[in-house]
């Protein structure tokens, strides 16, 4: 079914299935583990939970600098090796003082962030951790190596449900379940560091700095984008603890990723390689871009429309009798979240395309936009106080702003044909 609707070649199909599996085996073991273990963690503190991740995931995208697309179009060998090696020093400096900007903040107005000293400090670990896994994913996917990858994500998400199991038995309640989402993170990356320490070199930074000025671009739109994005997909626990409770940021966060699982499982495997398979095209046949590109979008937007109607219908009943009645209403969040996942699954698996066909400036109009959305939906939720306000506002505006992306996207890819 893969081979017939996307083409690739068979190394690319073996390459997109051996990611599937990882990510999919890892994402249930994730979702699956965690989804008992928040029964006992209690709603709060996973609403603290969420919050981290959240952190740790913006962090994660600062740090990197775009380097993980970057590596993909380089071609030197050498260049490749040494941005890599690069990436992980760079890292380390900005979170260094992304961390440090947020503790004085904490100092100033303790009163708004809601998460201790020592977390914002376990947060940059993550974040570190983070960034260097998906900089490691980036040089995999450069060389082919995706059962390596989709290794060190089935065995991040064993160690990180294990830890946290541990944690648990032992009622570290308050800040197991971070402990353990470390810890999976650390294993995964001494492991991909196994295979690539190889390829680290002494760093030369003119050519670090020739690399990124290559690829100019991709830094100027994309990496501005980039983080534009990863704040605006995940600032709204983090805004939803500020301004509301951390019981309500873990129903938000529950209902978050019931429905954004599947998403993920079906658009993260596809859009490395749809991104590597869409340059190809683009340097030798732009006029197929678009017959890619829509397949791609309609096989994954019509797979979550089954997955929606079936948990808005059956799925509730399943929920309720999994999770006890400290979540309250969240059958009612994820029926809001709905339209949001729809119009988002439409775009993921081919957001690259923007970076491919050179409109870069799409991305980081539509993040700013979506960013916006967040802020506004928190406001008019706060304003009523009441949370499924800023739901309802989130999940239409958000969702729209998807569909005309979309357009815009379909706009661009049907020049090629003329």
């Amino acid at each position: 079914m893969l081979k017939k609707l996307i083409k690739f070649h068979t190394k690319d199909v073996k390459g997109v299935l051996s990611l599937l599996v990882g990510n999919t085996v890892s994402k249930l073991i994730l979702t699956v583990g965690v989804f008992f273990l928040a029964n006992y963690y209690g709603v709060d503190n996973y609403g603290i939970y969420a919050s981290f991740l959240s952190y740790i995931s913006i962090i994660s995208v600062f740090a990197t600098l775009s380097s993980e697309n970057i590596l993909i179009m380089l071609k030197d060998t050498k260049a490749i090796r040494n941005l890599f090696s690069g990436v992980f020093l760079i890292s380390i400096l900005i979170v260094f003082f992304l961390v440090s900007g947020t503790l004085i903040i904490k100092l100033i107005n303790s009163s708004n962030l809601k998460l201790t000293q020592s977390l914002i400090i376990l947060c940059g670990v993550g974040g570190i951790l983070t960034a260097w896994n998906l900089t490691q994913n980036a040089l995999f996917t450069k060389y082919k190596l995706f059962i390596q990858t989709s290794t060190g994500f089935v065995i991040g998400a064993f160690i990180t449900i294990i830890s946290q199991s541990f944690f648990l038995y032992f009622e570290v309640k308050e800040t197991g379940l971070i402990y353990g989402s470390l810890l999976g993170l650390t294993i995964s990356f001494f492991y991909y560091l196994k295979i690539t320490k190889s390829r680290l070199s002494a760093i030369n930074f003119q050519l670090v700095k020739q690399s990124i000025k290559q690829h100019i671009d991709i830094v100027k739109y994309g990496y501005l984008s980039g983080v534009i994005n990863s704040i605006a997909n995940n600032i709204l626990p983090i805004l939803i603890l500020t301004y509301f409770t951390s019981q309500e940021t873990g129903i938000y966060a529950m209902a978050n990723k019931v429905l954004v699982t599947p998403v993920i499982l079906l658009s993260s495997s596809f859009s490395i390689v749809f991104f590597q398979k869409s340059v190809s095209l683009y340097n030798f046949d732009k006029r197929k871009l678009l017959n890619l590109t829509r397949k791609i979008v309609l096989s994954n937007a019509g797979l979550v429309l089954i997955f929606l109607v079936l948990i808005n219908t059956i799925g509730v009943y399943f929920i309720d009798f999994f999770l006890n009645k400290n979540w309250h209403n969240i059958e009612l969040y994820i029926l809001i979240l709905s339209f949001w996942i729809i119009a988002r699954s439409t775009v993921n698996p081919v957001s690259t395309i923007v970076m491919v066909i050179k409109k870069n400036h799409y991305s980081l109009i539509f993040n700013i936009y979506l960013l916006l959305v967040n802020f506004i939906a928190i406001y008019i939720g706060h304003l009523q106080e009441n949370i499924l306000y800023c739901l309802g506002v989130f999940s239409l505006f958000s969702g729209l702003g998807y569909f005309v992306l979309l357009y815009f996207i379909f706009k661009s890819l049907h020049e090629y044909e003329e």
